[in-house]
């Protein structure tokens, strides 16, 4: 296997419980009054006319919405908010690890002059929200999750492959892989055990410029393992993380 990428910056935690299953209990709806004022925008350019669309229920129950937060009901019944004014457009919106975790994607900043995205991930127990840039992968205990993203803006918390802790206090960052081979579309797509994960991405030469749809494209594997208090990224050359 020819090694492409190595890390640092692995932060050794103790384990604190809490990435089972959570059961779904019926909550108050989320509560738009209980968000803080925003301070306001620097720029005037916020053309948001209507309320952020909600997906259908039932999900779409433990949310509230206006032109400039989302609201999200806690596990206690509490809400968490999310500054969404730069965000042109969300979707995907589900529920991971039982109910406890609420992520979805979304698209921004084009009123700024430039595009973005990244993906959201609010922890609905103790009301943290992550930015992950890919889409969080869980791992099979459901104490970890990863995800992979790379962009010329680098707006999310990592612009790479991110590894985080699932902890009583919420999520917590164990470690980040900032130089991965420039390509497209990286994702997680799965994890093998609790320290071998899978990757994928599009090369550059495989796709016309401009593609956005990378469903049909084909894709390059690589494979993420810890190594001792490090994640190391390599080209997978065939074979995948063992199931285990």
């Amino acid at each position: 296997m020819r090694k492409m990428t190595a890390i640092a910056a692995v932060a050794l935690l103790s384990g604190c419980g809490g990435g089972g299953e959570v059961a779904s209990v019926s909550k108050p709806m989320a509560q738009l009054t209980q968000c803080p004022a925003l301070t306001p925008l620097a720029s005037q350019k916020f053309t948001r006319s209507k309320a952020v669309p909600l997906p259908a229920d039932p999900l779409g129950t433990i949310m509230a919405s206006s032109r400039q937060q989302l609201a999200v009901t806690s596990l206690a019944g509490g809400t968490s908010c999310v500054d969404v004014r730069m965000m042109n457009n969300l979707e995907g919106f589900r529920l991971q690890q039982g109910d406890r975790y609420l992520s979805f994607g979304w698209q921004g900043y084009q009123d700024q002059g430039y595009r973005t995205d990244g993906h959201k991930l609010i922890d609905r127990s103790t009301g943290r929200v992550v930015e992950t840039g890919g889409w969080p992968v869980f791992s099979p205990s459901g104490q970890m999750f990863a995800s992979a993203y790379q962009s010329e803006t680098a707006f999310a918390e990592i612009n790479g492959f991110g590894v985080w802790r699932v902890t009583t206090n919420g999520p917590i960052p164990v470690a980040v892989v900032d130089d991965l081979p420039e390509m497209l579309d990286w994702r997680v797509d799965s994890w093998g055990s609790e320290s071998c994960v899978n990757l994928s991405a599009v090369s550059f030469s495989s796709v016309p410029v401009g593609t956005k749809d990378f469903s049909s494209a084909p894709r390059e594997r690589y494979v993420a393992k810890q190594t001792g208090a490090s994640w190391q990224v390599d080209e997978a050359d065939g074979k995948s993380c063992p199931a285990g």
